[in-house]
């Protein structure tokens, strides 16, 4: 590609803002489109800005046949239906980015996929097992998706710090990892609630993370601090929880590593041209569909996982952190990796909430019974009144 082509690229990317992966896939999208019809990024882009200038009628201008040309070869690939469907956009942001009308050629899309692929979803004996074959790093990283909802991109993100924040929140005595070692066994019934800002949407939402994931993230944290590797070490608490073996941050492409590796170590097997079940965002989706098959709350699934709730929506539906908490417990046996009873994992927080409403439920049953008191004092007064008053009563008690 020589510069000019590069150039394109690059004011392609500023305006679409376009995040780094999204930028990785886009440029290997555009290489195969170039490959397809024979032309260069410019070549294409003066080629239907002259045939626009010109007048010609869009259904008799080249950009549709090539565009129609890509989505033949893109259909006899063995490439899934979406992605099919997001190479071929990745092509109309391009034209779109540069100010070219595009012909009206339709994609298949919704939520239509291979057909193997349709229903496989990762199970708790599925999770279980990749966890038995992993190092400590990946099995941290395993419990915090699966039981956070979280997505790679939020988990390589997740600083010590803001780790270190949430468990203060519930145990002011942890401040720093040293402190937190000391003290780990205090998080016993402790659920974190994690403050998380998606980049993919510019979106601020909530999680959560119970004491199966905080003590799998502290059994790395401590490995990092004292294990065998040095490369690991932690020198900042401004930095990702979750780094490579050689203490870089870590990539989308060492995630998908990770996770293939893992496959293979616990046996999975899958088809040719099939999504591998257990892949990162599996993990997503077993959290999600989860949610939603034990609550039907599909605005608290889409919600705990970062997607954005319509503003119509969301202006009927009021975000209290410490309410999502007690939803959240209530699907957390569903969720639960190792099997964990609900009543070990509440919170300090959840049984004082329910320590005041017994309290005021007991409240209200007093003044109910000091009430129901008072009136059988009054009816008893006002019977004694009426024998009292009877002459024949009086006669009796003066003689």
């Amino acid at each position: 590609m020589d510069q000019m082509d590069e150039s394109l690229l690059e004011n392609w990317f500023l305006k679409r803002d376009l995040s780094k992966s999204s930028r990785v896939l886009y440029h290997l999208v555009i290489g195969i489109y170039t490959e397809v019809t024979g032309l260069s990024l410019t070549e294409l882009k003066e080629e239907a800005k002259q045939e626009e200038q010109e007048g010609i009628w869009i259904d008799d201008r080249k950009i549709q046949i090539h565009m129609l040309k890509f989505k033949k070869y893109l259909e006899e690939t063995n490439r899934a239906p979406n992605t099919r469907c997001s190479y071929f956009n990745a092509v109309r942001s391009f034209y779109r980015s540069q100010g070219i009308q595009i012909p009206d050629i339709k994609m298949p899309k919704g939520d239509i996929c291979l057909e193997e692929n349709y229903t496989k979803l990762l199970t708790k004996d599925d999770i279980r097992k990749m966890i038995d074959v992993s190092s400590p790093r990946d099995r941290a990283i395993i419990y915090v998706m699966a039981l956070s909802g979280m997505s790679q991109a939020e988990m390589r993100k997740l600083s010590i710090e803001k780790f270190l924040d949430a468990i203060n929140d519930n145990v002011p005595e942890i401040e720093t990892l040293k402190d937190l070692f000391r003290y780990e066994k205090k998080l016993k019934n402790t659920i974190l609630t994690l403050p998380i800002t998606r980049k993919k949407e510019y979106y601020r939402y909530h999680t959560f993370m119970p004491p199966e994931a905080i003590y799998s993230v502290i059994a790395y944290l401590r490995e990092r601090c004292f294990g065998k590797n040095d490369n690991i070490r932690i020198h900042s608490y401004d930095t990702p929880i979750f780094v490579s073996k050689i203490g870089t941050k870590l990539t989308t492409k060492n995630i998908s590593t990770v996770f293939v590796e893992i496959g293979k170590r616990a046996g999975f097997k899958k088809k040719y041209g099939m999504l591998s079940p257990w892949r990162s965002h599996s993990l997503r989706k077993f959290f999600i569909s989860t949610i939603i098959k034990h609550s039907g709350d599909h605005m608290l699934a889409d919600y705990l996982t970062g997607h954005k709730i319509p503003d119509v929506k969301r202006a009927y539906w009021i975000i209290d952190p410490e309410d999502l908490k007690k939803k959240y417990m209530d699907i957390l046996p569903h969720l639960s990796i190792d099997g964990v009873k609900f009543k070990v994992l509440k919170s300090d927080e959840h049984k004082k909430i329910e320590d005041m409403e017994k309290s005021m439920q007991d409240y209200q049953q007093r003044i109910l019974d000091l009430e129901q008191d008072n009136q059988d004092m009054k009816e008893a007064k006002n019977l004694l009144n009426k024998i009292l008053s009877d002459p024949s009563v009086l006669k009796e008690l003066t003689k």
